[in-house]
């Protein structure tokens, strides 16, 4: 079993995949329901707008850039690189201050970053999901135990 299937398979998502030729709306079909990080009222509080989207690493992330307004009163844009994992968190995202003139510019800023290891990246995030799902399910148990006790 390669690494994507090992990944999905336990984290029981789909992998990003490419899904149109318009950024922004590949950008809304994959990240639909992991976030709303893409939606229209997001980009539109932020004065965004996606100029490319993506797939990246086998479906394993989603890589996408947006312009977006630097201030609050919109007289300045930036480019910046963002990525999200399969269940929608940024991974990667430059600060305001950090984003660039270009689009190329904003890549050649992802480009020079430490990449992201899937496998390392996400043994440590299925790692903890585990650890929180069991002690939830604990505590659960001790719930119903309780409740059995309240009925009795």
């Amino acid at each position: 079993m390669n690494i994507t299937n090992l990944i999905i398979n336990a984290a029981n998502v789909a992998p990003f995949t490419n899904k149109s030729s318009n950024a922004k709306r590949n950008a809304q079909e994959n990240l639909d329901g992991r976030t709303h990080y893409a939606d229209e009222e997001t980009l539109k509080y932020f004065k965004a707008r996606i100029v490319s989207a993506a797939a990246d690493q086998n479906g394993l992330f989603f890589k996408m850039v947006e312009s977006v307004a630097v201030d609050y009163d919109n007289t300045r844009r930036g480019f910046r690189v963002i990525v999200f994992d399969l269940f929608g968190h940024v991974v990667y995202r430059p600060s305001f201050d950090e984003c660039t003139s270009t689009k190329a510019a904003a890549v050649k800023l992802w480009m020079k970053s430490e990449k992201i290891d899937p496998a390392t990246y996400y043994r440590a995030d299925l790692k903890h999901r585990a650890n929180r799902l069991t002690n939830q399910a604990e505590a659960m148990r001790e719930a119903a135990a309780m409740l059995e006790e309240v009925n009795a």
